[in-house]
């Protein structure tokens, strides 16, 4: 993920990390957390992200935050209600700055939805493409394997799933895709291919497909990080010469 996000910002912009917390590169926020951190998600990733803006990131202190990004599969919840995912924002939005003491720090929820996989499709080239360039057979472009998978064109990826049940997606994009690739002759891991994918993808490319969840905080997030970027030179910036007479 550390990897995505510079190709978002990595001029202005410097990522500290909370999660995953162990053995994967990038800055982590204050100390690595406990191994058993690895992996949350949902409202239990909610929880923790308050916690460690409680105890650590609050003004004045050592490495306070310019802004809070947060990353999750959307896994369904929000069950294409535009207005769900909103109230859902700003109600994490209202934690977060409690957590922190800050009603200034700007909030951004960056989903893949449903999964990760989503991303992986939406910028074909750089993601499944370049991944598994020699898995389009029998005549047939990779991408018509796709559309097949998806049971629509690609820009209907993230409203795969089939539904909200039992805290996750009817239908796992993810199981869909590793059956994908198993039954194109090849393997996938989240964990090996996965991350090689991730490094590679780009953001706007995948903004361009994910113009429900995705798009709107990926710009969100670009404007924020203009304004903490400007806030910062003109702190910085010398005061002018008083008039002399």
């Amino acid at each position: 993920m550390q990897a995505f996000l510079d190709r978002v910002d990595h001029t202005h912009a410097v990522w500290d990390r909370c999660f995953p917390a162990v053995s994967k590169p990038g800055p982590k926020l204050q100390r690595a957390a406990p191994k058993a951190k690895e992996g949350l998600t949902g409202q239990n990733l909610v929880r923790e992200m308050l916690h460690r803006l409680e105890m650590f990131h609050r003004p004045g202190m050592p490495g306070a935050l310019d802004l809070v990004v947060f990353i999750d599969d959307a896994d369904c919840r929000f069950e294409g209600d535009t207005a769900k995912f909103q109230a859902w924002i700003a109600e994490r939005h209202r934690e977060v700055s409690a957590a922190a003491q800050n009603d200034e720090l700007p909030f951004i929820a960056l989903f893949a939805s449903p999964e990760v996989e989503a991303w992986f499709l939406a910028d074909l080239e750089q993601g499944l493409g370049r991944e598994y360039e020699k898995l389009a057979t029998g005549g047939k472009p990779l991408r018509a394997h796709v559309e097949l998978l998806l049971g629509g064109p690609m820009a209907t990826v993230e409203s795969f799933g089939g539904g909200f049940v039992n805290g996750s997606c009817a239908n796992k994009l993810s199981e869909r895709f590793q059956s994908l690739i198993d039954r194109l002759g090849d393997r996938y891991s989240k964990r090996s291919q996965g991350q090689d994918m991730l490094r590679r993808i780009r953001p706007e490319k995948v903004a361009a497909v994910c113009q429900t969840y995705f798009r709107p905080q990926w710009l969100e997030l670009l404007r924020s990080i203009r304004q903490a970027h400007a806030a910062k030179l003109a702190a910085a910036a010398p005061p002018p010469p008083r008039p002399t007479q």
